[in-house]
């Protein structure tokens, strides 16, 4: 799996040429992107020494580990992004091995293998490792502390020594993960109290998993609280909480409500936010980015509470779009064909029958190089939502359900986390969680087909 991994994310990378300086400049750092963002901050980081876009004045959206990843190659090679993003296809190779290592030991080869197969040939995965983003080592370190669960399940019976050290090193790498993302900060209490549920007929081995789980979590994550409580007064990881619950939560509920574009809806939120700032007697430009965050939250909530229904709906229905989305232009723009532009605002809308017009709309501007991925990746996602489907319906005659309730666990929460946005990148984490349902519903559906054949 590891070479097949491999051969597929390095040919994309040849094709991309990233160590151009036209593909770097207009594909790879995108003015206004993530991508540019972590680039700013590595550089800052070497040249500065400082996590800060602006030298000088301390930065809070983002935290520290994966601009500091990027920052140990430009130490090494210079401000070339693509050095860390051939690093990071060894990573995403190695994910895929670390993906059938975790499932071998909770069911046979056969479904391990099937669910790293999906792994290496995903094609939303090969674009995240192949962009300066964060996903892949998030991912990358999210299932290294899965490994170290899964062993500390597997030798629950025995209660040695083990089975502490597995859990406190799987606390560990969550921990480290949420300095990557810290979407996964809440596992912090999630999977002790998982383990307190699945465990409750043993009540004290229950709550020593938990402790040590929580201790190592948390002393990962201590450094850049204190950093934080120093630089702004608070012991918040990020600003980006706040953020996202207004910009990517809120703005698609009141664009659908409104009937307006995202864009403007969001343009409008951050407006009505400074104009209670300057009520309140301050100038926002002189806010840190954590004052200015209470108030988009504040502003958030209270749009929440007007319609909670209506923001329920919409948010289930972005969620669904998440996992829908296919993604081909993103595919067409880094290889350079022939692409449409997208001149309609799908997300803010949450009529379905108006929502089919405007996707019919949309195809009408894909070129067809753009069309026909669209096609490959749609065919995919049915083959891979088909297994899921038929995967969680007969895997749960399993003996070990700890197991499976975990994977079901982290992949419900990684989906309800990824919110209503609709971009394909944010359903990437609960991917390795899910594909274990996968690799069952496919060696299910072998097993039938082989049947029927030799019959």
């Amino acid at each position: 799996m590891f070479s097949t991994a491999l051969v597929i994310r390095l040919s994309l990378i040849i094709a991309v040429e990233p160590w151009q300086p036209v593909v770097q400049e207009n594909i790879i750092l995108q003015k206004e992107s993530d991508a540019q963002n972590y680039h700013v901050l590595a550089y800052n980081l070497v040249n500065y020494h400082e996590f800060a876009i602006y030298p000088g004045i301390p930065y809070g959206l983002r935290t520290p580990l994966y601009p500091l990843y990027i920052a140990v190659f430009y130490c090494f090679f210079g401000a070339a992004p693509w050095v860390p993003i051939l690093f990071q296809v060894l990573l995403d190779s190695f994910s895929c091995v670390i993906v059938f290592q975790i499932i071998e030991r909770f069911a046979v080869k056969q479904v391990a293998f099937c669910a790293s197969l999906f792994y290496a040939l995903d094609p939303f995965l090969i674009f995240s490792s192949t962009a300066l983003l964060s996903e892949t080592l998030f991912i990358f370190l999210l299932l290294i502390g899965t490994l170290f669960f899964a062993k500390a399940i597997e030798n629950i019976s025995k209660e040695g020594s083990s089975i502490f050290k597995s859990i406190s090193f799987a606390g560990c790498f969550f921990g480290l993960a949420t300095l990557v993302r810290p979407i996964s900060l809440y596992l912090l209490l999630v999977i002790p109290i998982f383990l307190l549920f699945v465990l409750r007929r043993h009540v004290r081995l229950a709550i020593t998993l938990a402790s040590l789980f929580a201790t190592a979590f948390f002393l990962c994550i201590l450094p850049w609280g204190l950093r934080n409580v120093n630089s702004f007064g608070t012991p918040s990881l990020s600003s980006s909480g706040a953020y996202n619950l207004l910009i990517l939560y809120v703005s698609p509920f009141e664009a659908a409500r409104r009937g307006q574009p995202i864009k403007v809806v969001q343009e409008s939120l951050v407006r009505e936010a400074d104009s209670i700032m300057v009520h309140d007697g301050f100038i926002p430009s002189q806010l840190d980015e954590f004052q200015r965050t209470e108030y988009w939250k504040d502003l958030a909530i209270n749009y929440i509470r007007r319609n909670p229904l209506g923001f329920f709906k919409h948010f289930m229905i972005g969620i669904a779009h998440s996992f829908v989305n296919i993604g081909s232009r993103d595919y067409a723009v880094i290889l350079r064909l022939p692409h449409g532009e997208e001149v309609v605002d799908v997300v803010g809308k949450d009529d379905q029958l108006q929502l089919l017009y405007l996707r019919v709309q949309l195809a009408k501007h894909k070129s067809a190089y753009e069309m026909a991925i669209a096609l490959a990746f749609a065919a995919w996602l049915l083959v891979q939502y088909g297994c899921l489907i038929i995967g969680i319906c007969v895997s749960w005659k399993s003996t070990n359900n700890i197991f499976l309730a975990f994977c079901l666990m982290m992949a419900t929460y990684f989906i309800l986390l990824a919110g209503p946005s609709g971009y394909p990148r944010f359903r990437l984490p609960a991917i390795p969680f899910y594909l274990v349902f996968v690799g069952v519903g496919g060696m299910f559906l072998y097993s039938m087909i082989r049947y029927k054949l030799r019959k």
